[in-house]
């Protein structure tokens, strides 16, 4: 798998907090104004977003990792966070793309561990 491919599931990974955070949000909407949901949902997707934010908690205390919160958890765009973080916009998405190498390997090494070992 080349360096762009694991960029690209990593980012998948990540945006997937976002769109779970917003299925979330839709059902609350739904409850609250029709009175219902789908049934199990809302536990699906809670333990959706908790494997990306234990992965991201899981991660060494690096600038990365303040990134990573900030831009897919909190939802903000890599120049506000380059602006929360006081650093240039440009040097926000070489730590973009130096966070998505880390939870690429990240993903990697869950995945070698889940895998079953052979004999």
């Amino acid at each position: 798998m080349t360096e762009e491919e694991k960029i690209q599931k990593a980012k998948e990974f990540l945006d997937s907090y976002t769109l779970y955070k917003s299925w979330l949000n839709a059902n609350r909407y739904e409850r609250r104004y029709f009175g219902a949901a789908p049934d199990g949902d809302d536990a699906f997707l809670q333990a959706k977003m908790f494997l990306v934010r234990s992965l991201i908690l899981s991660l060494p205390n690096l600038p990365e990792k303040l990134f990573l919160n900030c831009h897919y958890l909190r939802g903000h765009t890599v120049e506000k966070c380059a602006e929360l973080m006081d650093i240039s916009p440009r040097s926000a998405y070489r730590l973009k793309k130096k966070a998505l190498l880390l939870v690429s390997r990240a993903l990697e090494e869950k995945a070698a561990q889940t895998e079953p070992s052979s004999f």
